[in-house]
């Protein structure tokens, strides 16, 4: 599967993919700003635009599974959220690292389909968080083990404290966030497909069909239940909203 998660599939031509929109299995994330076709290590990247902010996110060749040429669209087998949460790209070359990295997160399923349950926020981040303690020697786990309180630590070889660190920094997270008021900015970019004027049930039910995390819920259901004519009228009261700490 690694190789295979870098080589354009079955029908997908390598012809030339730049400009063309992409559309992941839940709606569109950009356009193909660049497209490699170097035998086991293809991909593309993709601008996202206003949707990650200007950022460009990079997609082996392996998770696209239907190309409309007539259209220009790429289809990707893959969710808004999943191609959200994957290592960031910085640009420039594609480093063996980031490869592997890349690799790991879209290779744990059949290319061209969904994953049969969508993760929730928490497991991502510890997902994120055992990837990074794949880069720390045992000695530097243990001592993470030890200041976060996992029992049992003396006991465990690399790859099982690993797998403590993240679990226990993933849950972390996940309670850290309850309560905070997420920044305006954050909040939109879960409700691209709200159509407004809209209410605060129609918001809620967008952020949590695009993955929304636990913060940028807890902001939407503090929301006043009225009627929001546009976006500015969401961001500003959001802007009213007292912090919790």
């Amino acid at each position: 599967m690694a190789t295979a998660i870098w080589a354009f599939v079955g029908h997908v031509t390598e012809r030339q993919l730049d400009g063309f929109e992409v559309r992941a299995s839940d709606g569109s994330i950009g356009t193909v700003d660049k497209a490699t076709y170097d035998v086991g290590a293809s991909y593309i990247v993709v601008d996202t635009g206003p949707w990650i902010f200007a950022k460009r996110v990079l997609l082996p060749a392996g998770v696209i599974h239907r190309v409309e040429r007539d259209a220009g669209v790429v289809h990707v087998g893959r969710s808004r959220e999943e191609i959200r949460s994957a290592p960031e790209f910085e640009g420039g070359s594609m480093t063996t690292a980031y490869r592997d990295q890349l690799g790991r997160h879209y290779g744990g399923h059949e290319t061209g389909r969904r994953p049969e349950s969508t993760r929730s926020g928490a497991k991502q981040r510890e997902n994120q968080t055992r990837s990074d303690a794949d880069e720390r020697t045992r000695d530097e786990l243990y001592e993470e083990a030890k200041r976060l309180g996992i029992r049992g630590r003396s006991k465990m070889n690399k790859r099982e404290l690993g797998r403590a660190v993240a679990r226990a920094e993933g849950a972390k997270a996940s309670t850290g966030s309850r309560g905070r008021k997420a920044n305006p900015i954050e909040v939109q970019k879960f409700l691209d497909g709200v159509r407004y004027p809209t209410r605060r049930g129609d918001l809620l039910r967008e952020a949590r069909s695009s993955g929304a995390s636990a913060e940028v819920r807890s902001t939407l259901e503090r929301l006043p239940d009225k009627r929001y004519g546009a976006p500015t009228d969401v961001s500003e009261a959001i802007g009213e909203l007292s912090p919790r700490n």
